[in-house]
């Protein structure tokens, strides 16, 4: 009969999903001697501990992943923001932008004209830019924010308030 190398068994047990009985049957070893060394050297507790670390592991990288989708995103709409602020602030540098007229012809061509009257619905499409970009950044503010909550969060269980991290 070999020597039985137990400190590999321990390993198989604790990483794996076999039972006392399966990794007996497959090292060929009396179920009650895996047992009694299995208690012996608390493999059930291991087992659990390696599990309980393996599933913070996982619950860590899925969050490292949800941070890292989120701040792409939150790039991407400072980008969107920084790019309509330059186009806002273009046209506003354009002391006739509120005053220009384009008239298009039954024939499809176009022509500026610039009046004395104020183009109201260019200043409602400012308000309307300005108020978006508004929207954007509580929206960026929310996204930050959110984490911010998550992180710290009040239980209340069995009538009292603990805290959680």
């Amino acid at each position: 009969m070999s020597k039985v190398d137990w400190k590999e068994l321990e390993n198989e047990y604790v990483c794996g999903e076999m039972s006392y009985r399966a990794l007996a049957n497959k090292h060929k070893i009396a179920p009650s001697r895996v047992s009694a060394v299995g208690k012996k050297q608390n493999w059930v507790k291991k087992r659990d501990k390696y599990r309980s670390n393996v599933a913070q592991a996982t619950l860590q990288n899925a969050r490292a992943t949800d941070i890292k989708n989120k701040s792409q995103k939150l790039n991407n709409l400072i980008e969107a923001a920084d790019k309509l602020a330059v186009k806002l602030n273009e046209a506003l540098d354009d002391p006739e932008q509120l005053y220009r007229q384009i008239l298009r012809t039954s024939s499809g061509a176009e022509s500026v004209r610039i009046t004395k009257k104020l183009d109201t619905r260019a200043l409602k499409d400012f308000a309307s830019t300005i108020s978006t970009m508004n929207d954007t950044i509580k929206q960026l503010n929310d996204l930050t924010e959110d984490e911010d909550k998550k992180n710290v969060e009040i239980k209340i269980i069995e009538g009292k308030k603990e805290w959680a991290q």
